[in-house]
């Protein structure tokens, strides 16, 4: 009967320890901290909540803590990356609207409201690549996320929009969708110097944190700049202060990196158009 009751006990006490070290493991990160805006921005951008993710980095971009270095670098790519996605849907609904002679309202009005969400992306990434030129000087530039999801090719419904068939409504939010994560993408793909390759771009990931040297980076987030530019031409909206602020901006930060063939390049390209924006 002693026996019985020691196992019983035994077992008892075992159990109740067990319990006890499953729930005390790691505490998660307290709200507010540099800690809970690093684990919440992976957590969304794996879930590809991107625009959620930008935020959370955006907290952690206001401080300097042990999460800044890296996470510069993660939002100048995605924040590149939505950019570009919404600048490519106005651009297909800008065609789609000179295409359907029916129904140009609904092609003008998204193309206006995607234009409109680039814009509210552009100077954020302005001010924040600059900061991030002037304070990271290292040699190597560090992705600390993972590879996105999402396919490369155009969603069969963007193409559409350009030849002037407007989709359903959740057609369409899908679309975009994924056309936003395609341009992420391929914004990461461009930073690792695999330019639309994101199966080469891919294979860096498997090792990590991926190490881009910082020629390529800088040349990556330039060249961004140069597109970024473009949407405040005469013909989009029309805005040449900010255009020639974003100008000046990559054509300095070209000035601090090898002169290469493809550096030569952009920069011959950002320097006639500033040219052009001079004499205008």
């Amino acid at each position: 009967m002693r026996a019985k009751t020691f196992l019983i006990f035994s077992v008892t006490v075992a159990f109740l320890f067990l319990t006890i070290s499953c729930s005390s493991g790691p505490a998660a990160p307290e709200k507010g901290t540099p800690a809970f805006s690093w684990s919440a921005a992976k957590e969304t951008f794996n879930a590809a909540d991107y625009s959620k993710t930008l935020e959370h980095l955006e907290n952690l971009l206001k401080t300097d803590n042990q999460y800044t270095a890296q996470a510069y670098p993660w939002y100048l790519v995605l924040n590149t990356g939505l950019t570009h996605g919404y600048i490519e849907l106005a651009d297909r609904f800008e065609k789609g609207w000179r295409v359907n002679k029916t129904n140009p309202t609904a092609f003008r009005r998204q193309m206006s409201n995607y234009r409109g969400a680039a814009k509210a992306l552009t100077l954020p990434f302005a001010e924040t690549f600059d900061k991030f030129q002037k304070t990271n000087k290292d040699a190597e530039i560090q992705l600390a996320y993972s590879f996105p999801a999402g396919s490369q090719g155009e969603p069969i419904s963007i193409s559409r929009v350009a030849g002037g068939i407007l989709p359903p409504e959740a057609e369409l939010e899908a679309a975009q969708t994924a056309q936003l994560k395609r341009m992420v993408l391929l914004a990461t793909a461009r930073a690792t110097g695999s330019g639309e390759d994101t199966t080469k771009a891919q294979a860096l990931f498997q090792t990590s944190p991926v190490k881009v040297p910082r020629a390529v980076f800088v040349e990556a987030m330039a060249s961004a700049l140069y597109d970024h530019a473009m949407l405040f031409e005469q013909k989009k909206l029309d805005e040449p202060n900010r255009m020639k602020m974003m100008l000046g901006l990559a054509a300095d930060a070209l000035k601090t990196i090898p002169q290469s063939k493809s550096v030569k390049e952009l920069s011959g390209k950002i320097d006639k158009v500033q040219k052009t924006l001079k004499k205008s």
